[in-house]
């Protein structure tokens, strides 16, 4: 049988608290349905790809060293967009 594979508490947790925060913002910006579809699909996948890039690139500083100007750039990138 094979072993199973999951997310890390904290990267999961932290992921559920944007969504949470995306649910909110949502629901405030809702109009006439109770969550706003544009909205909600936005932040999903804007919060799923930066916390799941962000653990990509927090293990490629761990397995290189020190941040270089490359990842630095990409780290940059990851937390403005």
């Amino acid at each position: 049988m094979n072993d199973l594979e999951f997310n890390n508490k904290k990267q999961c947790g932290l992921w559920l608290m944007l969504v949470c925060a995306v649910i909110v913002i949502a629901d405030i910006f809702g109009g006439k349905f109770l969550i706003n579809p544009i909205i909600f699909l936005i932040g999903y996948t804007d919060a799923f790809y930066k916390d799941n890039l962000r653990y990509v690139f927090i293990l490629l500083i761990q397995a290189i060293g020190f941040c270089t100007k490359k990842v630095g750039l990409i780290n940059r990138f990851i937390y403005d967009f």
